[in-house]
């Protein structure tokens, strides 16, 4: 079973700042390069860069390198507009089956331009595409704001993830356990869909659609 994902990156110029070393800007990148590699093979992953609006957009793809060669090529821009990227990937995905699309945010946090992120948030939890978030930056400091980030996992489904230590060992640490949770996200949306859908029938559909699902777990972890 494939998924969808967009990475969202933000190229504000608070990204900038070096409280990560060397900078946010350089660990998003690293750790998202990271992430294209550790997905799935067979996974289609798209890419948005953003910062007072869109930059740059890759569909989903098979193709790590064209990926690659966007976020390698990215620069600063002024302002952070959240709620525009979120809206931008969510449209990208429309045409890929629900339950197996997922969207991973790279930020430090703080909307300050473009379209309100709540309703780019709510219509993420509509279209059931769980938005896994990454902050990084220090708390206050350039803008950075991770509850921010965190609330917006929380209410879409996703997972919230902190970047407080560089060292790229514990980076590879972080992308492994993103792409695992953004897969199982994906996957847990499929499971709920197959739970609903059988819920009047009899236990063997159930205990089928709970074979199905682990199945298609064994296949993401084992790579097949």
């Amino acid at each position: 079973y494939t998924i969808a994902a967009i990475l969202l990156i933000d190229v504000s110029y608070s990204m900038n700042y070096s409280d990560l070393k060397p900078t946010r800007f350089e660990i998003s990148k690293t750790m998202t390069r990271l992430l294209v590699n550790k997905m799935n093979t067979k996974d289609l992953i798209g890419f948005v860069s953003f910062a007072g609006q869109v930059y740059d957009t890759v569909f989903p793809t098979t193709n790590r390198t064209r990926v690659i060669e966007k976020i390698d090529n990215q620069t600063l821009h002024p302002s952070t507009a959240i709620g525009t990227a979120l809206e931008t990937a969510i449209e990208m995905l429309e045409t890929y089956p629900p339950g197996g699309r997922a969207i991973v945010l790279f930020s430090d946090g703080k909307n300050n331009f473009g379209v309100d992120v709540a309703p780019a948030v709510d219509d993420a939890v509509a279209k059931e595409i769980p938005v896994f978030t990454v902050s990084v930056g220090t708390y206050g400091l350039g803008e950075a704001d991770p509850l921010a980030l965190r609330e917006i996992a929380s209410e879409t489904g996703g997972e919230f993830y902190e970047v407080r230590n560089e060292e790229i060992e514990r980076l590879a640490s972080a992308v492994s356990q993103i792409s695992n949770e953004v897969k199982a996200g994906a996957l847990k949306a499929v499971y709920n869909k197959l739970i609903i859908a059988v819920k009047d029938y009899h236990t063997p559909t159930v205990i089928f659609s709970a074979l199905l699902v682990a199945a298609l777990l064994l296949t993401w972890f084992t790579g097949v």
